[in-house]
């Protein structure tokens, strides 16, 4: 049985120099990817390596200038605008450095929100907020605005509303950089209960090396290609 869920193969991506000039600015370079199904990686690389725009093509948010994008072995770009969007929705789950929480709704109803967008059912949507609650140890906070919070939380509220959708994978842009080191590895440890317990793939960029401790394999992004620590 193919347990791959994602596969780049041969990704290749340029952007505009900011200071003009005729040549673009090749930020991946033939890039390869294959991620299975519980894997967690973390992948590494200097500011400008092209991390984020490694997240945002595999999210179907950024069409590569060459190269294939599978996702559960269907060609993801080929999907349109829409389709895709419901996969985004349905199947992936995203965390950022900042938590884009909305200061003016509660916990509950932050967590909740990819579930009123995919409009599942009331009984079904209660059931899968009180079990996200529940795993991420935030029952007793359910009722608190998120700007009365610590760093820490926060970022466990946004993990919340990121897997609430029951998804196959969890794509993390520098997800513990603004966060304490005791919060840092509690984060970390969800991720790996993710990984191992609910078979989430997941894919981590980050600066911070504490990840690798935990993850299953390790990039360094580099030169445009990923190579294997």
């Amino acid at each position: 049985m193919n347990d791959i869920i994602i596969s780049l193969k041969n990704i290749r991506k340029s952007f505009l120099r900011e200071k003009g000039g005729d040549s673009p600015n090749f930020v991946l370079k033939g890039l390869d990817l294959e991620v299975r199904k519980g894997e967690f990686i973390s992948i590494h690389g200097k500011s400008g390596s092209g991390k984020t725009t490694l997240l945002n093509i595999t999210a179907g948010l950024m069409e590569p200038d060459a190269g294939l994008v599978k996702f559960e072995g269907k060609n993801l770009y080929s999907l349109s605008d829409y389709k895709r969007s419901f996969v985004r929705n349905r199947k992936m789950g995203f965390i950022f450095q900042q938590f884009f929480l909305i200061p003016a709704i509660k916990v509950r109803e932050n967590i909740m929100l990819p579930g009123m967008i995919a409009k599942i059912g009331k009984k079904e949507l209660m059931k899968r907020i009180d079990e996200v609650l529940e795993i991420l140890d935030l029952k007793h906070l359910a009722e608190y605005y998120p700007f009365t919070l610590s760093g820490g939380q926060q970022q466990r509220v946004a993990i919340g509303r990121a897997i609430l959708m029951k998804p196959a994978v969890l794509l993390c842009d520098e997800p513990i950089a603004n966060l304490d080191p005791e919060s840092s590895e509690k984060i970390v440890s969800i991720f790996k209960n993710l990984s191992l317990n609910e078979k989430v793939a997941i894919i981590v960029v980050s600066h911070q090396h504490s990840i690798d401790n935990v993850a299953d394999t390790r990039y360094l992004l580099k030169d445009g290609k990923l190579e294997k620590c």
